[in-house]
């Protein structure tokens, strides 16, 4: 059975510029980078969890014997459908696109899968099928968008119905954007729910999470009885103490500003390639159409050439002039003080840093004299040849070091999610993209704005 597609590492060389893991692109919280640091990694963390489980219990104001610490969200997903299967439900309905591992954990156990593209449809499949396991991510990865109240007070309906479980996946909560959650109090007390906080934190490395389950459910010592022992790493068990502390939820909310800029400008910024925007995330990713592969290479003998650089620079694709042409300066793009926000401020990239056509670092002064033709380390304007397929497009991205999560498995062939990045990240995209799909000619007319 293939491993499900995921964003993040590969196989191949470092990845410079991940767009393609949702993970806050600012890392975790100097005070949560300092707990799983000093972690006690000499000695067994208690089995129990004990005091773990205690403060987020009453961080939550549940019960202590609610909270289930796993290790990450995959394997709460595989734990409770093992759990479920035991329990004798014998089908599983996953949002259609979503994440892959819900799917995956069902047919590695040999349960039926339903796939639901909306709420509607996943009532009437709850209807038809009888009592079955629910996977609700909210909000939805791949494509942002989260339920409504009407929505939650269907399932709810649904739910006491036909006695069937329903699992909200929380993974993303903290990174939503727009809005609040619409999930009614009474309806949490009465689904499981799945807390990942590792992305919101930076920390994706660090595999941690918990469930939360229902506050009456017969399923909860069946599922903390399925867990290995010692299920967290000391890291792990570091992670969720500081997650559920006061101090780093203000930091993470203090955020989401910043976020909401970049998000904003990465996508205007993309919209100039080509890349179509799906509607309706409200969280630090969203899903894109990439940009047609048959644009013409023809220069527009109308363009104006005295371009913004920082506006304008995969607004047409055209070829280099044969004829002689000066170098402008680079505009800058400085980052964010550090002090503008209290995570860990990224380091400043430059616009691309790997492959053969490597741009330096700033320029110290026009060069003011002809370039050659072609340039060196590339081919003659004539000679340059884009992908012709989206396959081939994120290819040679990563081969420039830059990953974008390719839609395909989520059945959206031709799409990629990207999720929010800093500004010096977005213009290494925008470099690759300049030489993978065909050069520009573009002169700087006035001063980029500062993205902070």
């Amino acid at each position: 059975m293939p491993v499900p597609e995921h964003g993040g590492t590969d196989a191949g060389p470092p990845v410079l510029c991940d767009f393609s893991t949702n993970a806050h692109p600012l890392g975790p919280p100097p005070a949560v980078l300092d707990a799983v640091l000093a972690a006690d990694r000499q000695r067994y963390p208690d089995p129990t969890y004990a005091a773990l489980r205690g403060h987020l219990a009453r961080w939550h104001d549940v019960t202590t014997e609610r909270v289930l610490p796993t290790a990450g969200g995959s394997e709460a997903i595989r734990r409770l459908s093992l759990a479920a299967l035991l329990d004798g439900i014998q089908t599983v309905c996953v949002p259609q696109p979503g994440f892959g591992d819900y799917a995956a954990a069902a047919q590695a156990l040999g349960l039926k899968v339903l796939g639901w593209p909306d709420v509607a449809t996943l009532l009437r499949l709850m209807d038809s099928a009888g009592p079955c396991l629910v996977w609700i991510c909210d909000p939805c990865n791949p494509t942002g968008r989260t339920l409504d109240a009407a929505e939650w007070v269907a399932l709810d309906d649904a739910q006491r119905r036909t006695g069937s479980r329903l699992v909200v996946d929380q993974a993303y909560e903290a990174l939503r954007l727009v809005g609040a959650s619409a999930l009614p109090p009474s309806l949490s007390e009465q689904v499981w729910r799945l807390v990942c906080p590792n992305k919101a934190l930076g920390l994706t490395g660090v595999r941690a999470a918990y469930l939360l389950a229902p506050r009456h459910d017969a399923l909860t010592p069946r599922v903390a009885a399925l867990a290995a022992s010692w299920v967290l790493s000391a890291e792990g068990e570091a992670l969720l103490r500081a997650w559920a502390d006061d101090e780093v939820q203000e930091e993470l909310a203090d955020s989401h500003d910043l976020l909401r800029e970049w998000v904003q400008a990465q996508q205007d910024r993309l919209a100039s390639w080509g890349f179509q925007r799906m509607p309706g995330s409200v969280t630090n990713f969203w899903m894109a159409r990439l940009p047609a592969l048959d644009a013409s290479d023809d220069l527009d003998p109308d363009l104006d050439l005295d371009l913004d650089l920082d506006l304008d620079l995969g607004a047409t694709r055209r070829k280099l002039a044969s004829s002689a042409m000066t170098m402008p300066s680079r505009p800058t793009h400085p980052q964010p003080a550090s002090q503008t926000h209290p995570f860990t401020a990224p380091q400043t990239l430059p616009l691309q840093t790997q492959g053969a056509n490597a741009l330096p670092g700033p320029l110290p002064a026009p060069l003011n004299k002809p370039l050659p033709n072609p340039l060196p380390g590339t081919l003659p304007p004539s000679q340059h040849v884009p992908p012709a397929t989206h396959a081939a497009l994120l290819a040679a991205l990563r081969h420039h070091g830059i990953k974008l999560r390719d839609a395909t498995s989520f059945g959206y062939p031709g799409w990629v999610r990207l999720s929010v990045q800093t500004p010096a990240a977005v213009m290494t995209l925008v470099s690759a993209l300049h030489q993978v799909l065909g050069p520009h000619h573009a002169r700087t007319a006035i001063a980029p704005k500062d993205p902070s």
